[in-house]
């Protein structure tokens, strides 16, 4: 009989990125999505979703009755629910930190996470900056497994439609994509702010405004708002435009979106933070997010273009092959006999 395993994840199937999808199949995992906005059409605030997200994830654990389950943080209370069962029914869990576990909303939770951590048979992380603190938990069998590379074949669908958008395109000097989400850690302020410096430059902002509890600046004429894209439009814009802005305001924060511009060969300016030098040195451009240097940046991205896109081949090869190993010592943590020794506790 084979060996059942879950994937639990606290969010719909078309959120995030696509990191926990793709290390859903690498482990051959079942994936189980918990992800409860309403209830006979109303509205849930967050405590009652979650109520309702734990019963949903408690039902189908029993139901399948996994050996193995591999669940998503944050929200910390979906690893609670997982070692619950686990404990229960005698599986092993592993926690797939994602770098906003570090955010002060999940900062208070930290009480939690450590045991949580140190009861897991395999901690996930994202980056150096995220390895370093589970490390400092004495957390289990921590690994870095940052996100895996991909290829134009495996994202772009060329058949994507941005017709709306063609004009925009064609009526400046070059054309940037900012991906963007109006979440409190984005730089577009400092991005529209940038664009006023660049009239010769069409910027176009993905993400939905509504969400905004403040209203925009007056934008300039050249900065475009797309509003939210399905992803196979967003891949496809991407691809039309000259350079791609992946900003966060948030540190020790490694973006999928840099993976994106690699895999469509487009010089990229990303934020300058530690853990996405350590891994994109020499791929791209790094800013402080000051609008005059985001403005020197983009420029110099643009005019580097062949230089960024002769190297990225190699890497994806290269990184498609570390992904490859670092699955395959997740496996042989979670399959070794319970008599096994373990990484030792840092």
């Amino acid at each position: 009989m084979a060996l059942k395993k879950v994937f639990i994840f606290w969010c719909s199937p078309e959120g995030g990125s696509g990191r926990g999808q793709r290390l859903c199949d690498a482990l051959e995992a079942q994936a189980v999505h918990s992800y409860i906005e309403r209830i006979l059409g109303i509205p849930l605030p967050t405590p009652l979703r979650y109520a309702a997200q734990t019963v949903h994830t408690l039902y189908h654990l029993f139901r399948i009755r996994p050996q193995q389950v591999f669940v998503q943080v944050p929200p910390v209370f979906a690893p609670l629910m997982v070692a619950l069962y686990c404990k229960l029914w005698g599986a092993r869990y592993a926690n797939d930190m994602h770098t906003s576990f570090i955010d002060p909303r999940w900062q208070r939770f930290h009480w939690l996470h450590r045991p949580l951590c140190r009861n897991a048979t395999v901690n996930l992380a994202h980056n150096e900056a995220n390895q370093e603190l589970l490390q400092d938990w004495r957390a289990r069998n921590v690994t870095l497994l940052k996100s895996p590379a991909v290829t134009r074949k495996e994202i772009c669908d060329d058949s994507a439609d941005i017709t709306p958008w063609e004009k925009a395109l064609q009526a400046r000097k070059r054309n940037v994509l900012m991906v963007n989400r109006f979440a409190v850690d984005d730089a577009y302020l400092q991005v529209i702010d940038t664009a006023k410096r660049m009239p010769d430059t069409t910027f176009f902002l993905t993400g939905n405004p509504k969400k905004l509890q403040e209203p925009l600046p007056e934008l300039p004429d050249n900065v475009i708002l797309t509003d939210l894209l399905p992803r196979p439009v967003f891949l496809k814009l991407m691809d039309a435009c000259d350079v791609v802005l992946t900003l966060t305001l948030r540190d020790d924060t490694l973006l999928w979106s840099i993976r994106e511009c690699l895999a469509l060969s487009k010089p990229f300016v990303a934020s300058h933070w530690r853990v996405v030098q350590l891994e994109f040195d020499g791929y791209g451009l790094f800013t402080n997010h000051d609008p005059e240097d985001l403005a020197a940046k983009i420029q110099d991205a643009h005019q580097r273009t062949s230089e960024f896109v002769a190297k990225m081949a190699q890497y994806i090869e290269q990184d498609k092959l570390r992904w490859k190993n670092c699955i395959e010592q997740v496996k042989t943590y979670m399959d070794a006999p319970p008599s096994a020794p373990t990484t030792p506790r840092a």
